[in-house]
């Protein structure tokens, strides 16, 4: 009769089914939905078994609704891409903003390389313009790999979209005063006195701000959702009007045009509030309707 031998015990109290130095142990590492060859086990003994189906998601169809175009990224590289894309363009926003200003206040000066000068703030200047700063970041997000080609895509469209904007309706909006045009690829004219510049620039500042704070509502929301939080993000309240009030982009927006219009120094296209709610509303409307660019439903 064969003489019955233990197993052997492994350094750490391990049971050894070899005898030899080497040992196992069972790891539990999750649930095993797939019930592979067990399924056919019990159909070999006459169960009845349903076929079973594998589904992977890759695609985001939850929209987020209201006034927001877009859908909820499917995964957090999605919505990591989508913020970032977010910031990059209320930067290149804000600083296409300023080189107006910067180039208004020359044209008024009589600077003759004010134009040329506009355009390396904006386009090209070794990496330091407005579009190269936006265009890098981009950059570092193909590096990354967390976007897809979609949102990449994207971010050339916003960009030129924004570029476009900013240089047509809305620079003639901002620098309406005076009777000649800036010139270049830009819209508006030459203010006709240091007031109406001055007027002019905080006109176009303040709306650059609140265009950044809209979308900082938007990657805010993003994110709630995404996270499913509890309550959700209020998003309306915290780019139009919060309670209390005073707290939204909109609202501190509508306090500094009040108060840039009670200094008495803008020309008569800017000098009230319903001029002022004017650009508000046109940069708000860009702000909306490009939010499916970072955000697609893809």
């Amino acid at each position: 009769m064969p003489r019955y031998t233990p197993p052997i015990r492994g350094s750490r109290g391990r049971t050894s089914l070899t005898g030899t130095s080497r040992s196992r142990r069972t790891v539990y590492t999750g649930p095993i939905h797939n019930p592979g060859l067990s399924l056919a086990a019990f159909a070999d003994e006459g169960w009845t078994v349903a076929p079973t189906t594998t589904t992977t998601t890759t695609t985001t169809t939850l929209p987020f609704g209201g006034e927001d175009p877009g859908c909820v990224p499917a995964n957090q590289n999605r919505l990591k891409c989508g913020d970032t894309i977010v910031k990059a363009a209320a930067k290149l926003f804000k600083a296409v903003d300023k080189c107006h200003c910067t180039q208004a206040k020359a044209r008024l000066g009589g600077v003759a390389t004010a134009n040329t000068d506009e355009e390396a703030c904006e386009e090209s200047n070794g990496g330091k313009a407005a579009k190269e700063k936006y265009d890098a970041v981009k950059a570092k997000l193909v590096t990354l790999g967390i976007c897809t080609p979609t949102q990449l895509a994207n971010m050339d469209t916003l960009r030129d979209d924004l570029l476009a904007y900013l240089d047509g309706g809305r620079n003639a909006g901002i620098y309406c005063d005076g009777s000649t045009p800036i010139g270049g690829d830009d819209m508006g004219n030459v203010p006709s006195s240091t007031n109406a510049l001055g007027c002019e620039c905080s006109a176009g500042k303040n709306a650059a701000k609140l265009y950044a704070a809209a979308l900082q509502c938007h990657f805010k929301n993003a994110d709630s959702v995404f996270k499913q939080k509890v309550p959700p993000f209020n998003e309306e309240a915290c780019e139009e009007t919060s309670s209390p009030a005073g707290k939204g982009a909109h609202d501190k927006y509508t306090a500094a045009a009040a108060k840039l219009i009670a200094k008495g120094t803008c020309p008569p296209c800017l000098d009230s509030a319903a001029e002022h709610e004017a650009l508000a509303t046109a940069d708000l409307g860009v702000a909306e309707s490009k939010n499916d660019k970072p955000y697609p439903c893809e």
